[in-house]
This record gives C-alpha cells, sequence and structure tokens, in this order.
C-alpha cells in the first residue's frame, strides 16, 4: 500500500508539473519510460521522438543481410539493399554492396546478332553462346539445317569437263554449286567447236585433171615443222599428210617453207628410206620406217608399219612426228599434227 501511495503520488506530480508547464506526460516508445514532452528527443533515453512519442526512423544504415535485400547481384548490377533504421524497419532508398556476378555464357539466341557464320550448303549456321545481360563470348553453336547446293556456276576447268570439243559440237561442262563447288549434273556448252583439221577431196585423172573415184583424206592446212641437216639448223618445214582409199599414208615435206622445195627421190633406180618415230598426247611411241621410191615426191610408209601408225592416228588427238634420213641421220624433220576430226572424215569415204 506505501509503494502504491508513492506512484499515485509521482503521477499526481507528474500531472501538476505538466499542467503547470503547459506539456502532457506521454511513453517514449523507445525505452517505454513515462516522460515530460517538452523536445524532440526522449528526456529518459535520449531518443529522437515524435510528440505523441513515437519513434522518429533514421534510414541511414548499410546492412547487407537478406533481411533488407531488394535486387540480387547479376553479371551487371552488384545486389542492392534497403537503407535501414537502428530500430530494425527498412526504409524505401536503396544501395549496392557486394561485386557482380560472372557472366554465364550458356543462352542459344540464334537471332542475326549472335551470328557468326550464315548457313551454306555444306555447313550449318554457327552462333555465339550469350548471356542473359546480352553479351556474347567466342564459342560458338550450330543451328539449323544446310542449304541446298545452288548449281549455277560455270567453271571451265578439267574437273567439270563432261565432253571435249568436237569438229561438230562445242565442249560440255558441268554446272557446280556456287557455294561449295561440288559437281551437279546439267551441263553447259563453252567455246566452239573444234576447226576441222581434215578434210577429203579426190584424186584426178592426169590426161583431163577430172576428179576420179580414188578419195584422200589429207590436212585442211599445210603442217608447219622445223628441219636441220649438215647446212642449217631449225630450218621452216612445211608439212603435208595424207591417207588413202588404197590404204596407204604418205607425207611431203616442204623444206624452206617452201611449196616448190619438195623433198624427192632423183634417183631412178634405188629407195631412200627413213626412220619415223611418231609420239601421242600421252607419251606412248613407235617407230617405223618409210620410204621414197625411185623419182618419187612422198614418203610412204612401209606396209609392214602401216596398220600401228593408222591405229595411232585415230586413237589420238595429237601426234609429234621425227623424221630422219637413214642415209644421213643429221638430215632430221620434226612436226605436229591434230587429229581432230580424222576419224569422221576418214569413216564418211567408207
Amino acid at each position: 500500500m506505501k509503494h502504491a501511495r508513492l506512484l499515485i503520488a509521482f503521477l499526481i506530480f507528474i500531472f501538476a508539473i505538466s499542467a503547470f508547464i503547459g506539456c502532457s506526460p506521454i511513453t517514449c516508445e523507445n525505452c517505454n519510460k513515462l516522460i515530460i514532452m517538452n523536445s524532440s528527443f526522449c528526456s529518459n533515453c535520449g531518443a529522437s521522438i515524435n510528440r505523441d512519442g513515437t519513434h522518429v526512423h533514421d534510414f541511414s544504415l548499410e546492412v547487407p543481410n537478406d533481411t533488407y535485400l531488394n535486387t540480387k547481384a547479376t553479371c551487371v548490377f552488384s545486389a542492392t539493399y534497403y537503407y535501414s533504421c537502428e530500430c530494425g524497419e527498412k526504409g524505401s532508398d536503396i544501395f549496392s554492396y557486394g561485386e557482380k556476378l560472372s557472366h554465364s555464357f550458356s543462352q542459344k539466341v540464334t537471332t542475326s546478332q549472335y551470328l557468326q557464320t550464315k548457313a551454306t550448303c555444306s555447313k550449318p549456321a554457327y552462333y555465339y553462346y550469350s548471356c542473359k545481360c546480352g553479351i556474347h563470348n567466342n564459342y560458338v553453336f550450330t543451328y539449323g539445317a544446310t542449304l541446298p547446293h545452288s548449281f549455277t556456276e560455270k567453271d571451265v576447268s578439267d574437273m567439270y569437263l563432261c565432253s571435249s570439243a568436237t569438229s561438230t559440237s562445242a565442249a560440255t561442262y558441268y554446272y557446280s554449286c556456287s557455294s561449295c563447288g561440288k559437281r551437279g549434273t546439267e551441263t553447259f556448252k563453252y567455246g566452239d567447236p573444234l576447226k576441222d583439221s581434215w578434210r577429203y577431196n579426190y584424186y584426178v585423172d592426169y590426161q583431163f585433171g577430172e576428179p576420179t573415184d580414188e578419195w584422200y583424206v589429207t590436212t585442211c592446212e599445210l603442217l608447219d615443222g622445223t628441219f636441220e641437216n649438215s647446212a642449217t639448223d631449225n630450218a621452216s618445214l612445211l608439212v603435208e599428210i595424207l591417207y588413202d582409199c588404197n590404204d596407204e599414208i604418205s607425207i611431203f615435206l616442204h623444206e624452206y617453207a617452201d611449196t616448190d622445195n619438195l623433198v624427192k627421190n632423183s634417183s631412178s633406180q634405188y629407195k631412200k628410206y627413213y626412220k619415223i618415230v611418231i609420239k601421242n598426247e600421252n607419251g606412248k611411241t613407235y617407230e617405223a620406217r618409210g620410204q621414197i621410191n625411185a623419182g618419187g615426191d612422198r614418203i610412204y610408209v612401209i606396209d609392214t608399219y602401216h596398220s600401228s601408225v593408222l591405229k595411232m592416228m585415230k586413237t589420238s588427238q595429237n601426234l609429234r612426228f621425227y623424221i630422219e634420213y637413214e642415209d644421213s641421220p643429221t638430215t632430221q624433220y620434226r612436226f605436229d599434227v591434230d587429229m581432230t576430226n580424222f576419224n569422221d572424215v576418214v569413216d564418211s569415204m567408207k
């Protein structure tokens, strides 16, 4: 009872003092003590309080824990936290704290921004791996299918040759893929037909100069070559080759490129013999013999060698001839022969 009387007396005193100074007693929210409010601070604990005793927050503390977490850290930004009051209340303003996270290049985004190389007919498109923040590294992944081949390229190199030019048709080539070079199945023509190298004609009779039924095949033009002997070296030469209906092969040699200077046999009794070496475009060679008859003006391939020489003429594109006079080996003749359309012309006469 004594304590109760003292408490009541204290309260009466407080109210009396409050009434005297014009203030009302309040309870401080911070220390929970009854005080006389005559300023913005508690007279007991010194805390900043409102006139009704409630706590005045000071959101100035930086406490980086989960209680005050606003946003987690990313590879672009550090984590953010709310400022807090010493009472534990969090405010509305934020602060950054800690390190940013490392980039995670695990995204497979197939937009043009991340394209490394476009798809082709041999490879799909390649894209860079990216991070959620939008940047990419140098590692790539494939996406999508390969493109179809585009057989539009006209490449006239040997690898695309379908058929060589002939006397009646230009060369044909396969179209190739404009991207990878693969050969297609469709073809195109390129160039012109080969110029005829051989033609046919008929022997004429010696009485009236009229054509007979006896045909022969010869080069369209005289062939260029060279010759040498004890008196000259690398001199000009004109050559004409004949194959006729009598199955004979003959060669006319015009020294110094003069059609009036024909190699002949001035002897009326003896034959002149020649070694004939022939080489085709594949490097194959064949050695034969020829002769100029007494009083003759052309070298005939001797019958023994005739069939082999004719075979080389029919199966080759180009032939190289070396002819040597057997009685004077320093007398040598060299020339090349284009065998294009030889077979066609011969076949047309049979």
